[in-house]
């Protein structure tokens, strides 16, 4: 039986890491008002609508990987990889978990040695695309101010040692996989340039990427013989990208290199989906300046004038491709008080992938229980409990381009809803904006009298407990409608209706 253990740091209002994350949740009621407003109907006519949140902060928040780009504008000679750039192969691999937080104490460096010894003490081989996690014990002190102090780090040589062995990926449960910022500002100072960020300042010679704010790793029952999943939301040219890290246990290990298909849009300004979205990236020098007037460092000290590339944003929390958490939907499912997105079971969000394609339907036409079952017949496969659904709509085609890709497809019936529920299904997906049919069709029947029309699916969702995810993307670039697993683990944000995710489909 598969087991997912979440690694991941929740992203929540006033929490005790230097980048600020600042949620406004939305209520089911208010939501209501603002379509009520938006369609010119009374709110009882177009109850219910669902719960939203909007989020403003860095892409270094909270748990996240730093893409290349983040450590400067070139890497091994070319230009560096942004975080919409990274291999996903980079991201999904076997885990080891190395524990140095009884062996170093805050501040000190954990060196090859230190790397070696603790290898030796697993009783463990590294091998190449293997992902390594960094517990330092800092994670013990996530809800206190000094989180950011309480951690070793490592140093040039000790990455050095693990990327020649092939790693391409670091976690650590730190604030940086460098030894903590105030350590290395002491060292600047006095005038030591090479004490300052060398594990960051590294990624320009040395194509890697590193996840920090990892959490929960001293949960890992072994430090070996499982997989981990890691991968960054995707940020348009982004320098980092959020992550809902997660450890997979039951399957076994990788044994061979994985192929993986990304099944995500972008979050970006000025995308075409109703949602307000603003990316506003930090260059290289902006954050140099930002960095040293927060520690108090004089411009002159730095090693170099451009380093520590960000970028704030400024999106709902339902942007890009996401996952509904129950909450959305209603405050009771079953009768029970509705889970937000941190509550979801993480098992949901992982399993076999089945691809069902309505891209020749009609937008105002639904998809019904015959067309689940003709299309299930058509591809010569039976529905299991646990499987994730996708429905390819065609919307995916109009997503960058299009201002009508809100509106350009269908959508499931209440009816086709409830059926894939009997059959087990939990998670459902779709390349459209949203699983029913498109708003402003819905509304137009709405109108007219027809009120069962109207967000079926969300009122079937009140019924059972679930989660869909919108927006996906490049389902007609899955080479089978099934034998593929799918992963789309969302963003821990607290207490919110949804979670960004980045969606793929391991091959």
């Amino acid at each position: 039986m598969v087991k997912i253990r979440d690694l991941s740091y929740t992203m929540k209002n006033y929490s005790m890491e230097p980048n600020e994350v600042k949620i406004t949740h939305m209520s089911h009621a208010e939501s209501l008002r603002r379509q009520a407003k938006r369609v010119g109907l009374r709110t009882d006519q177009v109850a219910p609508f669902g719960a939203n949140d909007h989020v403003i902060t860095l892409s270094h928040a909270g748990t996240h990987v730093d893409a290349p780009w983040h450590f400067g504008p070139t890497s091994e000679g070319k230009p560096s990889k942004k975080i919409d750039q990274v291999p996903l192969e980079w991201c999904f691999g076997n885990g080891v978990f190395l524990d140095f937080s009884q062996t170093r104490k805050p501040g000190e460096a954990i060196s090859t040695e230190d790397l070696k010894k603790e290898l030796q003490r697993i009783g463990y081989t590294l091998k190449p695309m293997d992902i390594v996690m960094i517990r330092t014990g800092a994670e013990d002190y996530e809800d206190d101010p000094r989180f950011g102090e309480m951690a070793s780090g490592l140093v040039k040589e000790s990455l050095y040692w693990l990327l020649d062995r092939g790693i391409k990926l670091i976690g650590t449960d730190a604030y940086t996989l460098d030894i903590p910022i105030p350590r290395m500002v002491e060292e600047l100072k006095k005038g030591n340039k090479a004490a300052f960020f060398p594990v960051h300042y590294a990624g320009r010679d040395r194509e890697y990427i590193h996840a920090e704010k990892l959490s929960n790793l001293k949960s890992l029952p072994q430090p070996f013989g499982f997989k981990v999943a890691i991968f960054p939301i995707k940020i348009d040219e982004g320098a980092g990208g959020w992550s809902r890290a997660v450890a997979i246990e039951g399957e076994g290990t990788l044994t061979k290199g994985p192929e993986i298909l990304d099944l995500s849009v972008p979050i970006m300004s000025q995308s075409m989906e109703r949602y307000d979205i603003s990316v506003d990236h930090i260059s290289h020098e902006e954050g140099a300046r930002r960095l040293a007037k927060r520690y108090g460092i004089s411009l002159k000290l730095l090693p170099t004038p451009d380093l520590y590339a960000n970028d704030e944003v400024s999106c709902s929390s339902h942007a890009g491709t996401h996952v509904d958490a129950p909450w959305h939907f209603g405050s009771v499912v079953e009768g029970r008080p509705a889970r937000t997105i941190d509550q979801v079971p993480l098992e949901w969000c992982y399993g076999d992938g089945v691809l069902l394609d309505f891209s020749h339907k009609k937008a105002c036409d639904p998809i019904t229980v015959i067309d689940l079952m003709k299309e299930l017949e058509r591809i010569g496969y039976t529905l299991k409990r646990g499987d994730i659904v996708l429905i390819r709509t065609g919307a995916e085609d109009h997503f960058f381009d299009d201002p009508n890709f809100n509106e350009v497809a269908t959508g499931l019936s209440g009816d086709a809803l409830m059926w894939l529920y009997s059959q087990g299904v939990i998670m459902t997906g779709t390349d459209s904006f949203t699983m029913d049919i498109s708003i402003d069709i819905m509304c137009q029947k709405l109108k007219g009298g027809d009120t069962a029309a109207y967000f079926p699916v969300h009122k079937g969702s009140i019924v059972k407990d679930s989660c869909h995810v919108e927006k996906l993307y490049n389902l007609k670039k899955l080479p089978r409608p099934f034998g593929f697993k799918v992963a789309m683990f969302p963003i821990k944000l607290e207490n919110c209706a949804g979670g960004w995710t980045r969606a793929v489909a391991i091959l």
